[in-house]
C-alpha cells in the first residue's frame, strides 16, 4: 500500500490562519458589543474586558477600583468596594465569589447607581465558564431606559386603575338609579293605571245604556290600552333584571328546557305545531337567563308561525368546537332582511299589533342576556318563508 505524505508545515500554517480568524470575529463580536462584558477567571481576576466595560470604568468613579486595570482582581475590589458603600456590594461580591467556586448557577443583580451625577440604573448577571480552569463571565448593561419605561407604565396602570374605580363607583350610582326607577315604575306607575282600569271597567258596566255603541267601543279602547301599557311596565321592569342579575354559569340541558318550554305552548293554546329538538342539547350559562332567552326565541317562532297549518319550529346547535352556535327555526311570517338591523332594538316592531301582538321587548333582552354571556346573536329570514335566529353564548368554562 502506498505511503500517504502529509505536508506538516502546510496544516499548521491552516490551522493558525483559522485560529486567527476564529480569535478575529471573536474580538469583533466583544468590540461590537453595547453592554459591558468582562471575563474573570477562578481567582476573580479580570482576563478579557471589551471597549464598553474600559469606558465605563473611566467614567465611573465608583467603579475605577474594580474594573480601570485590565489584570486587577475584580472580586478583590468588589470586597473593598462593599467596605465603603456597604451591605449591597458586600452581598454582591459574595454572589460572585460563590459563582467562581461553583455554589451557585449564576447571580444577576439590579442596582441604583449614577454617572456625572445622573442617576442611572444598572443590571449585572454573571454566569459560570465552563473547563478545567473555571471562571466566570460578568455582563453589565445599563437598563435605565427599560426602567423608566416601566415607570410610565406603573404610573398609567395606576391612573387606570383610579379611572376604573371611578367609573366603577359611577356604574354603582347608576345602578342605584335604575333600581330606583324601576321601583317608581312598578309602583307609583301601576297604582293609576288600575285606576284607569277600574273606573273605565265600571263605565262599561254602569253606563253602558247611556255611552251607546260608539262610546262603549272608545272605552273598550281606552281599556286595551291600558292593558297594553301595564305589558309594557311588565316588559321594562323584565328587561332591567336581565341586566343587573347576579350571572352563575353551569352545564345546563336546554334541549330538556326547550321540550318544557313547547308542552307548556301546546297546553295553554293546543295546535298543530312539530317540535323538533336536537338530542343532547346543552350549554354553559345562567340557567335562569337562558330559560328567559328560550322563552322568547321559542315564544316568538310559535306566534309568528301562528297562521301555519303545519307549523314547525326547531332547536338545535351548529358545531364549532368548543364553541357551538344555537339556533331556532320556524316556517312562520319571516322578516326582510332589509330591517334585520332593528330586530334587537327595545320596541321595534317589523310586524303591527294588528297582525301580532307583542311589546317589542322580546327580543332586546334577549340580546342582552346574549351579551352578557359574551357571546352574539343574529336572525336570517324571509318574508313568508320562516325566520332562524342564531346565537352564541361566549367560551364556555375551564
Amino acid at each position: 500500500m502506498p505511503e500517504v505524505m502529509v505536508n506538516s508545515s502546510g496544516a499548521l500554517e491552516q490551522m493558525e490562519a483559522s485560529l486567527r480568524e476564529n480569535l478575529d470575529l471573536n474580538w469583533v463580536i466583544l468590540n461590537s458589543l453595547p453592554a459591558q462584558l468582562a471575563v474573570l477567571d477562578r481567582a476573580g481576576s479580570t482576563i478579557v474586558v471589551n471597549p464598553a466595560w474600559r469606558e465605563m470604568s473611566q467614567d465611573e468613579e465608583k467603579l475605577t477600583l474594580a474594573c480601570s486595570l485590565f489584570g486587577e482582581n475584580y472580586l478583590e475590589a468588589c470586597r473593598l468596594i462593599g467596605e465603603k458603600i456597604g451591605d449591597d456590594a458586600a452581598a454582591a461580591w459574595r454572589e460572585i465569589r460563590a459563582v467562581l467556586h461553583g455554589e451557585i448557577d449564576y447571580f444577576e443583580v439590579v442596582y441604583h447607581g449614577g454617572v456625572d451625577g445622573s442617576p442611572r440604573w444598572f443590571a449585572m448577571r454573571v454566569t459560570p465558564l465552563n473547563g478545567e480552569n473555571g471562571g466566570a463571565v460578568l455582563l453589565h448593561y445599563d437598563i435605565t431606559e427599560r426602567k423608566d419605561a416601566e415607570d410610565q407604565v406603573r404610573a398609567l396602570n395606576a391612573g387606570l386603575e383610579q379611572r376604573i374605580l371611578e367609573r366603577t363607583a359611577q356604574l354603582a350610582a347608576a345602578n342605584q338609579e335604575l333600581e330606583s326607577f324601576c321601583y317608581a315604575v312598578s309602583h307609583d306607575l301601576r297604582a293609576p293605571l288600575r285606576s284607569v282600569n277600574g273606573f273605565t271597567r265600571a263605565a262599561l258596566e254602569d253606563c253602558a245604556s247611556v255611552l251607546g255603541d260608539r262610546g262603549s267601543a272608545h272605552l273598550t279602547r281606552v281599556l286595551a290600552a291600558s292593558h297594553r301599557m301595564g305589558d309594557l311596565i311588565d316588559a321594562l321592569l323584565n328587561l332591567s333584571r336581565v341586566i343587573r342579575v347576579d350571572m352563575q354559569r353551569e352545564n345546563v340541558d336546554i334541549g330538556a328546557m326547550a321540550r318544557e318550554i313547547a308542552a307548556e305552548l301546546q297546553q295553554e293554546t293546543p295546535r298543530n305545531v312539530e317540535f323538533i329538538v336536537a338530542p343532547d342539547l346543552k350549554a354553559d350559562g345562567d340557567p335562569r337567563l337562558l330559560r328567559i332567552l328560550l322563552d322568547n326565541l321559542i315564544g316568538n317562532a310559535w306566534k309568528y308561525s301562528g297562521r301555519r297549518q303545519e307549523a314547525r319550529i326547531e332547536i338545535g346547535a351548529l358545531p364549532a368546537g368548543g364553541r357551538p352556535t344555537y339556533f331556532v327555526r320556524d316556517n312562520g311570517a319571516g322578516f326582510d332582511m332589509a330591517y334585520s338591523s332593528k330586530l334587537f332594538g327595545p320596541f321595534q316592531r317589523l310586524h303591527s299589533p294588528s297582525e301580532f301582538e307583542g311589546t317589542g321587548v322580546g327580543l332586546a333582552t334577549v340580546q342582552r342576556i346574549v351579551n352578557r354571556h359574551g357571546g352574539s346573536i343574529w336572525a336570517e329570514g324571509e318574508v313568508d318563508a320562516g325566520a332562524t335566529f342564531f346565537f352564541t353564548l361566549g367560551q364556555p368554562r375551564d
